[in-house]
């Protein structure tokens, strides 16, 4: 289940990298970065269309990796519950780099 979990907080890494350096992704990415502080609205505040492409993206990488379902189903249930409890500050890459002032801080 360890593995699991490391294998689909790279994939949410990557690809949050991929929506910070993409320039036609970035657009859809600002408005989460619309605030400079992190309170428990900010796990939410996604463009409609990045929550589209994120879905996409999870999609395939969870499909190519051959992720079990139920690892999917509680690694998700973990991020969501991380992002709007704000225990996202020492979690795996991705969740580590939303610090206040370390990503949420910076414009891009």
């Amino acid at each position: 289940m360890l593995g699991c979990f490391i294998i689909l907080d790279f994939v949410i890494y990557a690809q949050h990298v991929a929506f910070h350096r993409a320039g036609f992704l970035w657009p859809l990415h600002a408005t989460h970065h619309a605030e400079q502080t992190l309170d428990v609205s900010s796990g939410l505040r996604f463009h409609p269309f990045e929550a589209l492409v994120s879905l996409a993206f999870k999609a395939a990488a969870i499909l190519a990796l051959g992720v079990h379902p139920v690892c999917v189903i509680i690694f998700e249930i973990l991020l969501s519950s991380a992002s709007l409890h704000g225990l996202a500050s020492d979690a795996g890459p991705h969740l580590g780099a939303h610090r206040v002032g370390y990503h949420h801080g910076c414009a891009s």
